[in-house]
């Protein structure tokens, strides 16, 4: 029974290894992801911000504008400012 011990420890061993690099890689990916997303959506609040105090839109930061701004970034962003030049306000 001592040779099959050091089998049962050798095979944990590698499966822990195993489960510890895919735990490692999804991880890497999450991060990597939300990383561009909280860029995207820095990205839009800073535009947004711009786009009152340079160019003084008078966009109101409400619930809704914010959050189209943060969700959808740079672009949901454009889209409020344009629809601002329309007289729209969200």
């Amino acid at each position: 029974m001592v040779g099959m011990e050091w089998v049962i420890i050798a095979a944990s061993l590698i499966a822990a290894i195993i489960i510890i690099f895919i735990i490692y890689k999804l991880l890497k990916l999450t991060v990597k992801y939300a990383v561009a997303l909280i860029l995207n959506a820095l990205g839009g609040l800073f535009i947004l911000l711009l786009a009152n105090y340079v160019f003084i839109m008078g966009i109101p930061y409400d619930f809704p504008t914010l959050l189209i701004s943060a969700v959808c970034g740079v672009p949901g962003a454009i889209c409020v400012i344009i629809l601002a030049l329309f007289g729209i306000l969200i």
